[in-house]
């Protein structure tokens, strides 16, 4: 929609059979574990690689995770720079040339939010290690990956609701993988429980998930969302009658203003994220005022 959800471009499908291929739901309780376990559905479909030279990573320049890392130099150093004696003059000139502006870069983020946070009385957190945990067992790419980043976490009120944002990124294969990265936000229902549901984008479920052990909903008589996204659940009753007539027009016009979108629901949780970075704090406000028109449409 805007350049911030543009940086990372549409991904190559991978050539990879049905089971390696992630879902981004999954859950520890019988409900959820046997109903999305067997798939995973591959999530930065805006991620992008650009190869230097023998190297890749992932993002776009004006973020500090699409630069040149030090560790993925010591890899190129390693494997690929074999004349002893440029070895510390190349170390030394390209780790300053490249470890610099990836920390200016991300000191600028952390400081941008921090201000963003301080106008608005909102809470801000630089990262969260391991905050993840508490939510694997609904979102599986919070189990995915050796390195994992919950970071610049901001949280407050929006008309009279607390809410959640952050930006989460993995490397799923290995120190020198690209990083994926979703913008996230979460909300926890104090009253109102909602049934197990993941809503992702159609294409999605067609090119990646293939035969799903999940039941997918249809509306037959709303060929927008039959065609646009795919709703699955283990439960289909339950979502049915969570969907009102005023719940179903809402969500599908929530949904119609950017066919990107993906939720999780359940019981207390509801999660909704798309794929990139977290938005710019000039953006923040239009990003934090579409998560809280779903939570309007699905928790009110």
């Amino acid at each position: 929609m805007d350049s911030d959800r543009r940086i990372a471009a549409t991904a190559a499908k991978p050539a990879v059979p049905i089971p390696n291929i992630p879902i981004p739901i999954r859950s520890a309780s019988p409900a959820i574990g046997g109903m999305f376990a067997a798939h995973r559905c591959s999530g930065p479909r805006r991620s992008t690689r650009y190869q230097l030279g023998y190297l890749s990573v992932s993002g776009a320049g004006e973020y500090p995770d699409a630069e040149l890392s030090e560790q993925d130099f010591h890899y190129f150093v390693n494997y690929f720079l074999v004349p002893a004696g440029l070895l510390m003059v190349v170390f030394s000139a390209v780790l300053l040339a490249v470890s610099i502006p990836v920390k200016v870069q991300a000191r600028a983020r952390d400081t941008a939010y921090r201000a963003y946070c301080a106008t608005r009385e909102y809470q801000y957190a630089t990262s969260r290690p391991g905050a993840e945990q508490a939510y694997a067992n609904i979102v599986s790419f919070f189990n995915e990956g050796v390195y994992r980043f919950w970071r610049y976490e901001i949280s407050g009120m929006v008309d009279g609701f607390p809410f959640v944002a952050f930006e989460y990124a993995y490397r799923d294969q290995g120190r020198y993988a690209p990083l994926i990265v979703h913008a996230v936000m979460k909300w926890e229902e104090s009253e109102k429980e909602l049934p197990v549901f993941f809503l992702l984008p159609a294409s999605i479920f067609y090119d990646l998930a293939g035969p799903h052990p999940a039941p997918r909903i249809q509306f037959p008589d709303d060929p927008f969302f039959t065609e646009t996204y795919a709703l699955l659940t283990s439960d289909p009753e339950a979502v049915r009658a969570f969907l009102t007539p005023e719940i179903h027009s809402g969500l599908r016009t929530w949904l119609a203003a950017d066919p990107e979108q993906y939720v999780l629901s359940e019981e207390k949780m509801l999660f909704w994220y798309q794929v990139g970075y977290l938005r710019a704090p000039d953006q923040l406000d239009e990003f934090i005022k579409a998560g809280d028109k779903l939570r309007a449409v699905l928790l009110s």
